[in-house]
Parts: structure tokens; sequence; C-alpha cells
């Protein structure tokens, strides 16, 4: 007796997470055709292809002409990272269009400058809701009664530093709880960085303080705490005159240190987005290095990371001295963000 034969079962045919097209192919953690999955490893090799047409979004141009749009999308579909692939930093040829991304950063940057000089939030959110909420803070024109102290300086200081990050592309591909991990983790360092910044690039000083000249800090509250405090107003701004940081190199640089995909508690996904964010920036970066200091630009690259040390440093010196002032003196203790 012959045995029967059972025909073979039909492929199961689905959708690729990226574009759609019919495929049983499973690639990097999500259902996704060969052409999808040789694209996005082919990114990833090389950071600098992602550059958008419009550094502000493509606007929906479709797939097929943008390969920001697809590796975006590749992005939200949850691709993990292959583990044989190690992007560049930097990138050997990036093809960065280094006056749109630094034009769009400017004007970020000049609209939260102008908001900390002479606005102010009225509502009652705290950082918490306002970094899980999509979209921009709402602020109003700052009300001529309210009296700015080093807490009012530091809290607004960091709510808009929020603003500011939430209006970059890659903090809508994160989901609500990477986005809140990664402001949470990282507005602090910014706001030092960019409150030492404009201390010589707004009020041309060799010290750190907020834009009407108020000290960082609550001054000689603290026994024995003058070197303390000099170390606040003074190391991170000495290192910065010394270095000459252009107002390029900041925007460029504290937003290579803000994209840290070593936070505790990120998604895979929200890994790979902020991951692939620091690589792009640091290319726009080491590009700009070898712009304006040709043979020097390497070297200038590494000058530059090392301000993140001393950054690190003026934070822990700031951190312990909120920390003994709240011991010692309950209600002068700035707000608490998160």
């Amino acid at each position: 007796m012959s045995s029967a034969v059972v025909p073979n079962e039909p492929r199961k045919y689905l959708s690729c997470s990226i574009c759609e097209k019919l495929t049983t192919d499973f690639n990097y953690g999500v259902i996704c055709c060969n052409a999808c999955k040789m694209f996005y490893r082919r990114v990833l090799e090389k950071p600098a292809i992602i550059t958008p047409k419009a550094v502000n979004g493509c606007g929906g141009c479709g797939m097929k002409t943008c390969k920001y749009c697809r590796f975006w999308k590749c992005l939200k579909a949850g691709m993990q990272p292959p583990s044989t692939v190690r992007p560049q930093t930097p990138p050997e040829n990036p093809k960065i269009n280094l006056d749109v991304l630094l034009a769009y950063m400017h004007n970020l940057n000049t609209h939260r400058e102008n908001t900390l000089t002479s606005g102010y939030y009225p509502e009652g959110h705290t950082m918490q809701e306002l970094a899980e909420l999509g979209g921009p803070i709402n602020f109003v024109k700052r009300p001529k009664y309210i009296k700015m102290g080093v807490s009012e300086w530091g809290f607004l200081t960091a709510l808009t530093t929020i603003d500011y990050f939430k209006k970059f592309d890659f903090m809508n591909l994160l989901s609500s709880e990477d986005r809140t991990n990664l402001l949470k983790n990282g507005y602090f360092l910014f706001s030092v960085f960019a409150t030492a910044h404009s201390s010589i690039d707004k009020l041309g000083q060799s010290h750190m303080s907020f834009p009407d000249g108020t000290d960082p800090v609550h001054s000689g509250l603290i026994e024995n705490g003058e070197e303390l405090e000099q170390r606040i107003r003074n190391r991170l701004v000495g290192r910065t005159l010394e270095l000459q940081v252009t107002k390029e190199e900041f925007l460029l640089l504290s937003t290579v240190f803000f994209c840290n995909p070593t936070h505790p508690d990120l998604s895979e996904p929200g890994i790979t987005i902020i991951n692939t964010s620091q690589v792009f920036y640091s290319s726009a970066l080491f590009q700009y290095c070898q712009n304006h200091y040709q043979q020097n630009g390497p070297t200038r690259f590494a000058d530059l990371l090392s301000l993140v040390h001393v950054i690190y440093k003026t934070f822990d010196d700031m951190m312990y001295h909120q920390i003994t002032l709240s011991v010692q003196f309950p209600s002068l203790a700035c707000k608490t963000c998160f």
C-alpha cells in the first residue's frame, strides 16, 4: 500500500512592517522583507545617509524617494540593531547639510533663550507630566511681579530645556516612557552647559550666572562652601572659554551629550533611536571640525568631547551643594523637577 503524499502547507505571507510588501521573512525582530533588512543594515553601517531632505521632517514625502522616512519607519517598527554592525563615530565620509541643520538648531535655541529671558509657565503641571505630553510647552510673557531667584531660574531653565528637546524629530519617535526617561536623565547636563555658554556668549562673563546675573547657587550659606561655590561658577565656564567653544559647537556638542543611549530603563527600540541620533550629531560635529580646523579637526573634535567630564564634575558639585542646602535650609531647596 503506497503512502499518501501530504502536500506542502502553503507559506503564509504577511505584510512587511516597513514597506508593506508581502513577505515570509523575519529580520532584526520584526516581520520585514529582505530589501528593507538590507536597507536598515546599510544605514547603520553608514549613518550619514539618514540625513533628511528637511531637518524638521520630510512631511510624508514617501519611503521610495526619502531614505530618512524609510529608516525612521524601520525604527518605529521596532527593528533591533544587528550585533555585527558597529556604526562608525564619526563616519569616514559624512554627507550632512550642516547649513540646514545648524540653521534649524539656531532657531530652536534662539526660541529657548528668548523664552528663558522673558517667559513664564503659569500652569501647575509637573516636569514629569510635561515630558510625557506631546507637543511644545505653552509659555506666556513673564509678569513684572514675578521675582526670579536661584530656584525660579533653575526651574525655568529646566523647563525650557525640556521644551527645546521635545521639538527634535527623534524625540517624537520615542515612546512616552523613553522620552520621559531621556529628558529626566539629560535635561540637567544640558541646562548646566547652556547656562555656562550663555554666560560667556550673552553676558561676556568669565563665571556662570543666569540671564539677569543671578548667581547659580545660594552663596555663603553652607559652612566652608566657598571653594565648592567657586568651582560651580568658574570651572566649566573657564574650560569653555579656554577652548573658545563656538555657538555651533555648543549646539551640536550638547545634543551629542544629551543623546545618551546608556541611560537605565530605556527600551531596545529607544536605545536604537537614541544611539542613531547620537551618531548623527557626532558626525555633524566632526564634519564641522574638519571644515573649520582642517588637519586639526580630529584634535578639535576630541577636545570638545572632553568637556563632558567638566560638565559632569560641575553637575556633581551642584547636586552636592543643593543636597547640603536642602538639609540645612529646607525652605531654600530648589524645586524638584522629576
